[in-house]
């Protein structure tokens, strides 16, 4: 293994305001942000050499300014006359800035946990994932107990 290879660990931690209701993150952005804090406590205070440059980000700007998602849905990114999207601005603006270091290629996995707190919380596995990282992740959790909360379900 190499240190050079970079794997992310992230949150974000949003709160929105409308006039109707308030978006309060503490289950959907506080629960995954505390969680990645003990994470990076619990391996900085390990006394041994790691085999990756681990990167704990926190993320903001991540939910939309729409009170739905959808209602600020992009139908094509690829247009540069379209507007982008209004949500993922922390991590849109992250992503400009391992590009602009020439870092990407160094970046191996990245595990973005979000609305963890929930207690009935069941995690199904995403159609956009790594497929390997899914996989350790989702044994993991078996084999440690919680394999009722991360479920095969997509």
């Amino acid at each position: 293994m190499n240190r050079a290879n970079i794997v992310i660990i992230s949150s974000h931690y949003d709160t929105k305001l409308f006039k109707e209701f308030k978006f309060v993150g503490a289950n959907d952005g506080g629960s995954s942000t505390g969680a990645l804090m003990e994470i990076a406590r619990v391996l900085a205070a390990k006394k041994q050499n790691l085999k990756f440059t681990y990167r704990f980000v926190f993320f903001d700007g991540e939910e939309a300014f729409c009170a739905n998602w959808d209602d600020c849905h992009n139908p094509n990114p690829a247009d540069p006359k379209t507007p982008l999207p209004d949500n993922t601005y922390g991590s849109r603006q992250y992503v400009s800035q391992l590009v602009e270091k020439n870092e990407v290629s160094r970046v191996k996995a990245m595990i973005l946990m979000d609305m963890i707190g929930y207690k009935e919380l069941r995690l199904g596995r995403a159609d956009l994932g790594t497929t390997w990282l899914t996989d350790v992740v989702w044994q993991t959790a078996k084999q440690i107990g919680y394999g009722s909360q991360f479920v095969d379900a997509r």
